[in-house]
This record gives structure tokens, C-alpha cells and sequence, in this order.
């Protein structure tokens, strides 16, 4: 059956009823049997590569799947990793058969969920010489390039994948593409350069053998680089001091606590704060 599925989702021999008895399957077992599921349908996806299937039909089936489950994913059964990098593999065939265009998927899939499978595809082992991988996070590189040269702050939306952006101009252009790009957007503009700050926090999890934890970080060398030190001083000074002494609790990552440690790290830089603690 799952034989069957495979091959029509490739458009291979169609056949509805395996398709049917499969993602009958996968949406009413148990997460832990629908993630065994997903494994044997990925598996048997595998022993056909390397032929000339169209992956369209393929990719719709698993994206439909993935914004069935996407709310499930701190769940620890849950199928969201399983076919998240299951659909980054088969978008990069895609694009790289000519299936898919930069634009095309930004349409047919959020933004964010383009993002994930950037990082995704850019993450796996030989990405950096695979030529499919390189050209496609070079085009969206050029996507992202062109956006932060907007005007205003709405250039910097959504502020959530800043950073990552940010990484990829640099893997893709090299370091000294990022020198500064955020000068224009931020400097004269307090709230531009505040969103950035904040934008700059990440939430890191530290997993250990009984206990899940998360507390914030900064990314102190992408702030530096895309902002100059000249824009970062003369914007500190303009930011509120209400967190100047503020004992800053990483463990806590609420947005609010986000944004405390964000104004404390840009104005310590510059010895604005009495506190000299490196949080």
C-alpha cells in the first residue's frame, strides 16, 4: 500500500485508494504509529531516486499534512520534523528541476514556513557544495536584499526570521555584505532600532536527560556587523533607561523580558548602564 501511494503521489500509476488508505492512516492512528507512518512512506520515497518524477503532487500532499500538525510541534510524538524535512527535500528537487520557482513558493507557502525550509536545506550535511542548495538560498538571498532596501521599518518585517536572514546574506554574499546593512533603516529611527535589538535575542534550549529548559541569548557579533558602531552608540543614548539596573532574569523569555535584555545589551555596549553584568 504504502508501494502504491508512493508511486502516485509521483504521478507515476494513479491510485486514489492507496492514497486514501494511507492518509487515512497517518490522520486518525496515534502520532507515535503516524510517525512510523511518515518513516515508511519517506523510506520507500528514497529507493525511487533519481528519476524524472514531477514532485508537485508530492509536495502538496505533505504540505497539507504539515499545516495539519504545524500546532502540534512541542508535542514530542508529534510528525512535524518528520515531514518538514521530508518537504525540504523533495522543494529542493523541485526548484532545482525547474518545478519551482523563488516567487512560486513564497505564494504557495507563508514566508515562515519558506524560512524553515531555508534553514533546513542549509543545514543538512554537504549543503555548502550541493549546487541546488547554493542557488536556492542565493536567489531568496536576493529576495531578502531587495526587502531590507524598503523604506522604513516595515523593511525589517517579519522580525521574527531577522537574524536568520541576516545569516544567510552572509553565507551567501560573505561577511562583508552584511557591514552596516541596517544602517539606513535603523539610524534617526528609535523604534527601527529597538525592533532590531530585540530581533537580535534568541531563545536557546538546553535539553538534559530529565529536564527541558530555555533562557535567552544575544547575538552579539550579527548586531555589531549589520549595525556600525557609530548608528549603535548614537541610538543607544536614545533608548529608555528603565532598564538600566534592571536584574535580568535569561530564564525568563517572555516577549517582555525579550525586550529588557535587548535595550540592556545596546546600552551597556556603550556604558550607559550602571550595571557591568554580561547577561
Amino acid at each position: 500500500m504504502v508501494a502504491r501511494a508512493i508511486s502516485s503521489l509521483l504521478s507515476r500509476e494513479p491510485d486514489d485508494m492507496a492514497e486514501t488508505a494511507v492518509l487515512e492512516t497517518i490522520t486518525t492512528a496515534h502520532p507515535s504509529i503516524a510517525r512510523l507512518a511518515f518513516n515508511k512512506l519517506h523510506e520507500h520515497r528514497r529507493t525511487l531516486l533519481g528519476g524524472n518524477d514531477a514532485v508537485e503532487k508530492l509536495v502538496m500532499f505533505l504540505l497539507v499534512e504539515y499545516k495539519r500538525v504545524e500546532s502540534s510541534r512541542n508535542d514530542r510524538e508529534s510528525t512535524v520534523d518528520i515531514i518538514l524535512d521530508w518537504l525540504s527535500d523533495e522543494v529542493l528537487r523541485g526548484y532545482g528541476a525547474g518545478e519551482f520557482t523563488r516567487d512560486g513558493l513564497l505564494e504557495r507557502f507563508s514566508e515562515d514556513l519558506c524560512f524553515d525550509i531555508l534553514r533546513q536545506v542549509g543545514a543538512s550535511w554537504g549543503s555548502i557544495r550541493d549546487e541546488n542548495t547554493k542557488a536556492i538560498l542565493a536567489d531568496f538571498t536576493g529576495h531578502f536584499v531587495d526587502a531590507l532596501a524598503g523604506e522604513g521599518r516595515s523593511a525589517l518585517e517579519p522580525l521574527g526570521s531577522l537574524r536568520f536572514r541576516l545569516s544567510l546574506v552572509a553565507r551567501t554574499k560573505g561577511p562583508g555584505a552584511l557591514t552596516g546593512l541596517l544602517d539606513r533603516i535603523v539610524d534617526g529611527d528609535v523604534a527601527a532600532f529597538e525592533l532590531v535589538a530585540i530581533a537580535m535575542v534568541n531563545v536557546e534550549n538546553w535539553t538534559g536527560f530529565e529536564t527541558n529548559r530555555q533562557n535567552l541569548g544575544f547575538d552579539t557579533e550579527e548586531w555589531r556587523t549589520a549595525i556600525s558602531i557609530e548608528v549603535r552608540e548614537r541610538m543607544a543614548a536614545h533608548l529608555t533607561d528603565e532598564f538600566d539596573s534592571y536584574p535580568i532574569d535569561i530564564d525568563d523569555v517572555s516577549n517582555s523580558n525579550r525586550r529588557r535584555l535587548a535595550i540592556f545589551r545596546a546600552r551597556t555596549e556603550f556604558g550607559f548602564c550602571g550595571a557591568t553584568a554580561d547577561v
